[in-house]
């Protein structure tokens, strides 16, 4: 049968094909797959390794170099923000188990992740800030192999923030504590506290202890 027959009397052509009546389409043909292994191994020229070899080594695009990836989200009165890496994912907030002994402070306890025990934190009692609201969002994040869960308030979710809007954080900065805090920037019209991940996470271990 004639090299890319499917575009001629198979499902791409007249259909006038005699074997579509047993094999329905092209694809549970067997010329139709000798032609995709074909393609898949016939041999690279060298424009077009040098081709592949240019897109693998550009650099980002200016637009994705010139932002900052983060996760907005609210705890108490307070708008913060984690590096976009360090967070895996946002889910819905159900009441933690608590764990006798240990359980009190800024660790609230366990809860289950589909079907995974994390140990989840209130961020408000690590950062010092002052939240009487009830958690309705838990964020998941990680270090390397641990794995963290702080509960909040409201998450707006993932946000690019241009690297020329992120400050130093002012020396009278006390509701986030200035020792989380990396950088501030605004976000639509709110002041926006970017936190530091590992002392966040370092002082959610300390806890434990």
């Amino acid at each position: 049968m004639a090299e890319r027959c499917w575009k001629t009397v198979g499902i791409e052509g007249d259909g006038s094909c005699p074997e579509l009546a047993a094999l329905a389409h092209c694809r549970n043909c067997p010329e139709y797959a000798r032609a995709g292994r074909a393609l898949l191994e016939r041999e690279v020229s060298e424009e077009q390794r040098d081709q592949w070899t240019r897109a693998v080594c550009e650099p980002p695009p200016e637009q994705e170099a010139e932002t900052f990836p983060v996760v907005v989200f609210r705890v108490g009165e307070e708008w913060l923000a984690l590096n976009a890496h360090a967070v895996l994912r946002v889910v819905e907030a159900h009441p933690p188990h608590t764990v006798p002994g240990r359980t009190g402070g800024a660790f609230l306890g366990l809860v289950n992740v589909d079907g995974e025990l994390l140990l989840n934190w209130c961020p408000a009692r690590l950062l010092g800030l002052e939240s009487q609201s009830q958690a309705r969002r838990l964020l998941v994040a990680a270090r390397d192999s641990e794995r963290f869960v702080f509960s909040a308030e409201e998450v707006l979710g993932l946000r690019r923030v241009p690297r020329t809007a992120l400050q130093n954080p002012p020396a009278t900065l006390t509701r986030a504590p200035a020792t989380f805090t990396t950088a501030i920037f605004e976000l639509d019209g709110r002041n926006v506290a970017l936190l530091d991940e590992n002392r966040l996470f370092d002082s959610a271990n300390r806890s434990l202890e």
